[in-house]
């Protein structure tokens, strides 16, 4: 952090600058690095010196200004305790000095004016909102002048979602989905807990308005035969398609409770929207 860089708090959008610093670390932000050397950091697997706190650490670099003149000055001027573990740790606290060191000469080439803010292309974005069924941002977004991206009624896409009735279907079903590039999957359950939790249904989309509903494990209704339907996604869970999904990693420990392995697994929809947003709970 200099005069010029402030952080933003991905949690709450707050702005930290030099005085945030030093009321969070207890040091100005050039003192951060060796103070975080001293007393570590287990978040970032930085093991600092044992038995030495964010006090001791804070203490130590207003007495002697900087690490190197703790290591060196301060094994005699300290006593008991801490002498010794600034003598045997010395090492230890110079590689988690080097660890928490940000790398300010990585060859990155970056064109400045094309991070500058601009105005939202609404013509690649509405479509691409309504596909992704980002109503409300598609909403927000359109303008008069973008009323001849919505689609007219007589073209709108025919909704298909259907429950699978026999094994044969659902072997057209897969056979097709192993053409596609990408699909979507969901499973319902019989617990929120993925550990504990068994089939009860599977659903799996290729794209806008299909989707198709598996039940292997209903009290009432008709069901397909578990076995049967694991059997074959198995085999679908080796195939090239890529697997999205929310909170995929839930389903994939399902399936690994009846001892399938999801190798096809792409991306997650949940981390997805961390990412993008990671203050929003």
């Amino acid at each position: 952090m200099r005069d010029n860089v402030k952080i933003l708090h991905p949690k709450d959008f707050s702005i930290m600058d030099a005085a945030a610093v030093k009321e969070k670390f207890g040091v100005p932000p050039e003192k951060v690095i060796d103070t975080l050397a001293l007393m570590g950091d287990s978040s970032d697997n930085i093991p600092g010196i044992p038995g030495v706190g964010p006090k001791t650490a804070v203490g130590l670099i207003e007495e002697f200004g900087d690490l190197d003149t703790v290591l060196r000055e301060g094994p005699a001027k300290k006593k008991g305790k801490l002498a010794e573990l600034l003598a045997t740790y010395k090492d230890q606290a110079l590689l988690s000095q080097r660890l928490v060191t940000i790398e300010l000469h990585c060859p990155i080439e970056l064109n400045l004016d094309e991070l500058k803010l601009q105005k939202p292309n609404v013509d690649a974005l509405v479509p691409l909102y309504r596909r992704l069924e980002f109503r409300g941002l598609a909403d927000k977004l359109a303008a008069p002048q973008a009323e001849h991206l919505f689609t007219p009624e007589s073209e709108k896409q025919v909704s298909a979602y259907k429950t699978i009735r026999d094994l044969h279907e659902l072997d057209s079903i897969l056979k097709d989905m192993e053409t596609r590039h990408e699909i979507a999957l969901d499973t319902e359950t019989t617990s929120a807990n993925a550990i504990d939790a068994s089939l009860v249904g599977i659903s799996l989309s290729s794209g806008d308005g299909n989707g198709w509903y598996i039940p292997v494990g209903h009290i009432e209704g008709n069901n397909l035969p578990m076995a049967d339907v694991l059997k074959r996604f198995a085999q679908f869970f080796n195939s090239n398609t890529k697997i999205i999904g929310q909170n995929i990693k839930y389903d994939r420990q399902v399936f690994r409770n009846h001892g399938l392995h999801m190798d096809n697994l792409a991306f997650d929809t949940m981390i997805g929207a961390y990412l993008l947003d990671p203050g929003k709970r």
